[in-house]
C-alpha cells in the first residue's frame, strides 16, 4: 500500500515537472509572437507575409504526411515499454525511418503539385527552403521524450532555439529583399532544436547494438499508426491546410491578413499545449488501470481550463482593437474584425482536444475519432468555400468556428454513446 502511495506520488511530481517545463517552453512560443509577427509584418507587408503563410502551409502537409499521426502513437507506445530501453530504442529507429522516407514522398508530391499549379509554381523557392520545417520535425522527437517523461532536458533547448531564431529574424530580416531570410528562418526554429537534440539521443540510447527494423516491423509501424494519421491529417485539412486551400480562393494580401490573424490565435492555443501534451502519458496508462478514474480526471480538467479558456476569449474579445492599433500599422486595422471573431477558437479547440486526444484515444476509440475527423475534413472543404465565396477572409474565420464547433458536439455524442452509456451506473457510484 505503502509502495503504490509512493509511485502515485512520484507520477504526480513527474506529471507536475513536465507540466511546468513545457509551459516554459509554450511561455516563450506565446511571447515571441507577439513580437516577430508585427515587426515582419511591418517589414514585409500583408502580400509577402501572405506568400511565406501559403508556403508554410504547403511543407505544413508534408508534416503532417511524416507524422502519421506517431505524435499520437509514439508516446503511448514508449510510456508502455519505457521499462526497456533496448524496445525504446527500436521504437524510436522504426518510426524515424518511416517518418523520414514519408517526408521524401511528400516533397516528391509537392514538386508534381508545383508542375500543375501556377499558385504553387510561382512560391515553390519559398516552399523548398521552409522544408527545413520537416527535416527539424524529423530530428526532433518530442513524442520520444513525451512518452519518456523526459521533458524537461529537451525544454532548454527549444527555449534557446527560439529565442535564437527571434534574434536572427531581427538581425537579417531588413526588408522586403530578405523574403527567404524570413521564410527560412521562420522555418527553421525545430531544425535547431532538432539539431541540439542529438546528443540528449545518443545518450539516451548510449551502448544499445543498432538493429535495422525489418520491412515487417516498419509495415506494423504504419499499420499501428493508420488511424492516428487519418485523424491528424483530417486536423491538419480543416486547420493548417485551410491557410494553403485560402491561397487559391483569395489575394495573397488577404491571406497575408488572415495568417497574422491565425497566429496570434495560435499562439494563445499554445498556452494549453504543454498541459495536454505532458497529461497524455498519464492518461494512456490511467486508461489501463481505471476507465472510470480516467472519466472523473478528464472532467475536472475540463471545467478548469475551459474557465481560463472562456475568461481569455472575454478579455481577446474586448482589448483586440487596442491591441491591433498598439502592436500594427494602419495597413493592419482590418486584422481587428478577424481576431474579434477568432477570440473563441482556443476555446473551442481545448475542449475537442480534450476530450479527442485525452479522452477518446486513450479508451481505444481512435477508429471513432478517425470517422469523425474524416467527415470533418469533407465538411470543411464545403463550408470553406462557401462561407469565403460569401464574405470573403472574414467567411475563413466563421467557417473555422463552424467545423470546431461541429466536432466538439460529435466528440461529445460519441463519448455520451460509447462510454457513458455503458458505465453511467459506475460514474454515479
Amino acid at each position: 500500500m505503502l509502495l503504490s502511495e509512493s509511485q502515485d506520488n512520484l507520477m504526480t511530481r513527474k506529471l507536475i515537472e513536465n507540466i511546468f517545463s513545457l509551459s516554459l517552453l509554450q511561455a516563450v512560443s506565446f511571447a515571441l509572437p507577439l513580437f516577430i509577427v508585427p515587426y515582419l509584418a511591418a517589414i514585409l507587408g500583408p502580400e509577402l507575409v501572405g506568400n511565406i503563410a501559403f508556403s508554410v502551409a504547403a511543407i505544413q502537409i508534408i508534416v503532417t504526411l511524416s507524422d502519421y499521426g506517431f505524435n499520437l502513437t509514439g508516446p503511448r507506445s514508449i510510456a508502455i515499454n519505457r521499462g526497456s530501453r533496448s524496445k525504446v530504442f527500436e521504437i524510436w529507429l522504426s518510426i524515424t525511418i518511416v517518418r523520414s522516407l514519408l517526408s521524401i514522398i511528400g516533397l516528391v508530391i509537392i514538386l508534381i503539385i508545383s508542375l500543375l499549379s501556377i499558385k504553387v509554381e510561382k512560391n515553390i523557392n519559398l516552399i523548398i527552403i521552409c522544408y527545413s520545417m520537416v527535416v527539424g520535425n524529423i530530428l526532433y522527437p518530442q513524442w520520444l521524450f513525451q512518452g519518456l517523461e523526459k521533458l524537461k532536458y529537451i525544454t532548454l533547448i527549444q527555449v534557446a532555439s527560439r529565442v535564437l531564431i527571434f534574434i536572427l529574424v531581427i538581425s537579417l530580416v531588413q526588408s522586403s529583399k530578405d523574403l527567404l531570410w524570413a521564410a527560412f528562418l521562420q522555418a527553421s526554429g525545430l531544425l535547431i532544436g532538432g539539431l541540439l537534440t542529438i546528443p540528449f539521443l545518443v545518450f539516451e540510447f548510449r551502448g544499445l547494438r543498432v538493429r535495422f527494423p525489418s520491412v515487417k516491423d516498419l509495415i506494423f509501424m504504419l499499420k499501428d499508426g493508420w488511424h492516428a494519421f487519418l485523424s491528424s491529417a483530417a486536423i491538419n485539412i480543416y486547420t493548417t491546410s485551410n491557410t494553403f486551400v485560402l491561397g487559391f480562393l483569395v489575394s495573397s494580401e488577404s491571406l497575408g491578413y488572415y495568417s497574422i490573424a491565425e497566429k496570434l490565435i495560435k499562439a494563445i492555443c499554445l498556452v494549453y499545449t504543454p498541459i495536454t501534451t505532458a497529461i497524455y502519458p498519464h492518461v494512456s496508462r490511467l486508461a489501463i488501470r481505471n476507465k472510470i478514474e480516467l472519466f472523473r480526471f478528464d472532467l475536472k480538467l475540463l471545467l478548469y481550463l475551459t474557465t481560463s479558456a472562456l475568461i481569455i476569449g472575454i478579455i481577446l474579445l474586448e482589448f483586440s482593437s487596442p491591441l491591433i492599433n498598439y502592436f500594427f500599422d494602419k495597413r493592419y486595422i482590418v486584422l481587428i474584425p478577424l481576431l474579434e471573431r477568432f477570440c473563441f477558437l482556443p476555446l473551442l479547440i481545448l475542449i475537442s482536444n480534450v476530450i479527442g486526444m485525452l479522452f477518446m484515444f486513450p479508451l481505444g476509440m481512435e477508429g471513432v475519432v478517425s470517422k469523425i475527423l474524416s467527415i470533418t475534413a469533407f465538411l470543411n472543404f464545403i463550408i470553406l468555400i462557401l462561407f469565403v465565396h460569401i464574405y470573403g477572409v472574414i467567411g475563413a474565420v466563421s467557417a473555422n468556428l463552424f467545423i470546431e464547433s461541429f466536432v466538439v458536439l460529435m466528440f461529445t455524442y460519441a463519448s455520451y454513446k460509447k462510454f457513458y452509456l455503458q458505465y453511467k451506473h459506475q460514474i454515479h457510484c
